[in-house]
């Protein structure tokens, strides 16, 4: 049974994007690629040719160790699209290149860089319009799947609310699938980096924002932290690893 990962942080976010040939419709901007809200669209009008996205980081961006790219939106099956990066906006590396067969979220490993200042996507000759909701260029973070009897198998939770009617009783209507969820483990030893893991648990406490995980069955999922993060070393030593359990629900659009 593979690890589930985590891809919690952005490099893209914050940064200035911009879309070519022909820019973006009116509302629905190439700011909505880096909002984390999966229900949104950026669409591009569409004219016949390659078009690009192209991101700038800026000078004072954070430093992050790129894994893998992931993307979600439509118009893309059967098209090649190519991810590159560059120091200078002059010289580009080739990072990615991949082939959906199908409208569905991507997850791409790439070979792990650093993520330098500029970064574009491309797709080749596409039908108009391609719509992309968000794109992420992010470090992957191991997380255990406790082996106990309770999680032989991911559980879901009902997507309901539970209504009133005016005689009293009690009413729960179905808003849709069930959602799936599940509780990880994310281990830290001691000589981890924790300066950046404080900043990845920062970003996921109380579920403040979305993200990609790909679970026990390799599946990937647009998630939320749900509950509260607990800290726990074994035996209260500072040189103790860190156990720390998240629990994670499927965020449906």
């Amino acid at each position: 049974m593979p690890h589930p990962i985590v891809y919690a942080e952005n490099a893209l976010e914050g940064a200035i994007l911009t879309m070519t040939p022909d820019g973006a419709v009116t509302g629905k901007g190439p700011e909505r690629l880096i909002d984390r809200d999966i229900g949104l669209e950026c669409e591009d009008p569409g004219v016949t040719g390659t078009r690009t996205w192209h991101a700038d980081r800026g000078i004072n961006t954070a430093t992050l160790t790129i894994d893998a790219w992931l993307f979600a939106g439509s118009q893309y099956a059967g098209q090649v699209v190519t991810l590159a990066s560059s120091p200078d906006n002059t010289v580009w590396t080739t990072r990615a290149t991949v082939t959906p067969t199908g409208d569905t979220p991507q997850m791409i490993a790439v070979t792990p860089f650093v993520c330098p200042r500029y970064v574009r996507w491309m797709v080749t000759a596409p039908p108009a319009p391609v719509r992309f909701t968000e794109v992420f260029l992010s470090p992957a973070r191991i997380l255990s799947f406790p082996p106990t009897a309770r999680h032989t198998q991911e559980p879901v939770q009902p997507n309901v609310v539970l209504v009133t009617s005016q005689s009293g009783r009690t009413w729960g209507i179905q808003r849709g699938a069930r959602r799936w969820s599940t509780r990880y483990v994310l281990t830290v030893a001691p000589e981890a980096d924790r300066t950046a893991l404080y900043a990845i648990l920062d970003a996921l406490q109380d579920g403040v924002l979305p993200c990609w995980l790909v679970d026990v069955k390799g599946v990937l999922r647009w998630v939320r932290l749900s509950g509260a993060l607990t800290l726990e070393a074994a035996a209260g030593l500072p040189v103790a690893n860190w156990s720390i359990p998240l629990e994670f629900t499927e965020e449906l659009p």
